[in-house]
This record gives structure tokens, sequence and C-alpha cells, in this order.
């Protein structure tokens, strides 16, 4: 269906802003289905378009941006994961306000680098930062802030630090329980950890 969307978008002389999210669509279809080598290659295409067509601080490119460096780094290609997290995190404090979430989940998505690295030091760093910040940013017992929060809690227990990543988890535990169904599979995942 993506593809013969992406014929017609082509043909009939769309904005190249609409291919470009054709084929940002047709990838996240792609990784959903897991097959994570056609995902890069359309989200690879994407930022490309994105490129071409905005200035290198537009938002629309920092998420194109962060969705190649969640598949890159699921395929194992970490440095180029790593360097487009650090992009985004870059476009990302140019063009929002100090105070904006979305500052916290590109934090968070280096954390995420790092660990997958073996930097550790670095992504508890990171996944401080990105708990401090959504602090700031998110009001007292926002759901996204247990997931803050379960990043802490997962990097300190990859270092060993359990005691420290039990207090985490606990305090995870508590938000997902307040503004989560019973059955969630985010607070399944936090209790089993």
């Amino acid at each position: 269906m993506f593809l013969e969307e992406l014929h017609f978008v082509e043909q009939h002389g769309f904005l190249q802003q609409d291919i470009s999210t054709v084929i940002n669509n047709l990838a996240v279809t792609y990784y959903q289905w897991g097959n994570i080598a056609l995902a890069i290659d359309k989200y690879e295409k994407s930022v490309s378009m994105e490129k071409r067509q905005f200035n290198v601080n537009h938002m629309d490119l920092s998420i194109a941006l962060g969705n190649l460096a969640c598949c890159y780094l699921d395929s194992g290609q970490l440095d180029q994961a790593l360097c487009l997290s650090k992009e985004v995190l870059t476009i990302r404090k140019r063009e929002l306000p100090p105070s904006h979430p979305l500052l916290a989940h590109a934090m968070r998505c280096l954390s995420v680098c790092y660990v997958a690295q073996g930097r550790m030091e670095e992504g508890i760093q990171f996944a401080d930062d990105a708990l401090r910040h959504a602090s700031t940013a998110l009001p007292d017992g926002h759901p996204y802030l247990g997931f803050y929060l379960y990043g802490v809690a997962e990097c300190h227990r990859q270092t060993g630090a359990f005691d420290e990543s039990v207090e985490f988890y606990e305090r995870a535990m508590d938000i997902f329980g307040h503004h989560l169904p019973r059955h969630s599979t985010a607070l399944a995942t936090v209790k089993r950890d």
C-alpha cells in the first residue's frame, strides 16, 4: 500500500515533504515487521530528502535522524547510532525551548547508545540528565517519568549497582501503577526486572 502511495505521490508532483513522509511511514512499517535492513534503507532516503529540503536544524530532520539511529542501534551499528543520536540532541537543543520534553528523549536515546557500546559511565550520565530534565519538563507523576526512571534503573543494574537500580525500579513501578493498566507490558517489564 505504501509503495503504491509513494508512486502516486511521485507521479503527481507532490511536495518533497509529502514524499519524505510516505518514505518515513514505509520505513516505520518495515521496522515494525522486523525488517531492519529495509527500514534502514527507507529511513536513509527520508533523511537524505529532509536534509535537502530543510536546514540542518529542522525538527522533522531530527525525528528522521532519531528513527534511523534506532534502526542502526537494533542492527548493531552502534557508532552510527551514537553519531546520529548526538546530532538529534544538537538539533533539539538549538530548536526547542530548554524545558521541552523532547530534549529528555534525545538524552535518553544517547544513554541507550552509550550503554550498548559498554560505555556505562556516559550511559548513566545521560540517563540521569534525561531524568533530571524530564522531571522539570513534565508534571509530577507523569507516565513518561516512569520510562526515564526505568532507564536509569537499567543503567545501574547493568553496572551491578543493584541497590541503586531497585530504588529507580520502585519509583517507576509507582508511576506505572497509577497510570497504566494492571496488565500493561511496561508494568510487567519493570516488575520482572
